[in-house]
């Protein structure tokens, strides 16, 4: 009897030895992950950027965002729970993922993206074109 309890402590003093390495492990897993997001998110402005500030217009309808750059159509729309790239109306080329909402607003020279993501956290930027465009707002919104 005495030597079951002692080997039972000896399991839950092994038990509670590594629990912190392992929470420690998993805490930092997830801070990793939410950097990783925040990278994502990053990266998809900066392209989006880019891709605004050489267009020649810029529209959006049905809540997608229509982009006229170099002679071809480029389109951002919220897919599942991913945001998408279509140029000419094909492909799929993710570029953000974890989305829940995404709202596209045309403002006077560019645009407005507000996306929720799938853990209720809500980012937003405005993203505004360094020529005048042809078809944009005049007004701010």
């Amino acid at each position: 009897m005495l030597l079951d309890m002692l080997f039972s402590l000896f399991l839950f003093l092994l038990i509670i030895a590594f629990l912190p390495p392992i929470l420690h492990i998993i805490i930092e897993k997830q801070m990793v992950a939410v950097q990783l997001k925040e990278m994502e998110w990053q990266v998809f402005v900066g392209q989006l950027k880019k891709e605004v500030r050489m267009s020649e217009s810029i529209h959006v309808e049905n809540n997608k965002l229509l982009l006229y750059v170099d002679g071809e159509n480029i389109m951002y729309e919220l897919y599942l729970t991913k945001i998408r790239r279509r140029v000419n109306a094909t492909g799929h080329e993710v570029t953000l993922q974890g989305v829940a909402s995404v709202q596209f607003s045309e403002i006077h020279n560019g645009v407005k993206v507000e996306v929720k993501n799938v853990y209720n956290q809500q980012k937003e930027v405005n993203i505004l074109s360094y020529v005048q465009l042809e078809g944009s707002n005049n007004d701010s919104k």
